[in-house]
């Protein structure tokens, strides 16, 4: 079975099976980690960057004790921990002072190309946010107040994006 096709039943399966992953370990041998994180929809580690003490707790109520979780509120607290924590997931609150998220996002896009990061904004959400996110490196965007549901949600529709790149 080819790559497309195991990723066209993951992006069609909640829950892929282990022999959907088993055949991915196959195909792409060692370097299957974003095909774990699709079969599980849960990021090892997660880097916050908010002020916000909520996203923290909405995460841990999303992921569990699946993830382990570091919360910061500014980029030179955030660029330390990449470097220590080495986060997979990196979600980024907009309005943050005196670097925004958006430039944040820019700049971390900047020095990895491959981790995941979700922008998240308050409730003050101008009409080209989601797409100025995207268009400065973020692979997800959603609007506060957020619950557990669609921030897994959110999650795993990243991971399946990733999978048709």
């Amino acid at each position: 079975m080819s790559k497309d096709e195991v990723c066209f039943r993951i992006r069609n399966a909640i829950q892929p099976s282990t022999l959907h992953i088993s055949l991915l370990t196959k195909i792409l041998g060692d370097n299957t980690m974003i095909y774990d994180k699709i079969s599980t929809g849960i990021p090892k580690r997660i880097l916050i960057i908010d002020n916000d003490i909520e996203t923290k707790r909405v995460f841990q109520e999303a992921f569990g004790d699946s993830s382990e979780i570091l919360s910061v509120t500014n980029l030179q607290d955030a660029q330390s921990e990449m470097k220590d924590f080495h986060p997979e997931y990196i979600v980024i609150e907009t309005a943050l002072y005196p670097i925004s998220g958006f430039e944040m996002c820019r700049r971390i896009r900047q020095i990895d190309k491959n981790v995941d990061i979700l922008l998240i904004t308050s409730k003050h959400v101008k009409p080209n946010d989601k797409a100025r996110a995207i268009r400065l490196g973020a692979d997800g965007y959603l609007k506060k107040p957020l619950n557990a549901d669609m921030v897994q949600k959110e999650t795993i529709m990243i991971y399946k994006k990733k999978c048709d790149k």
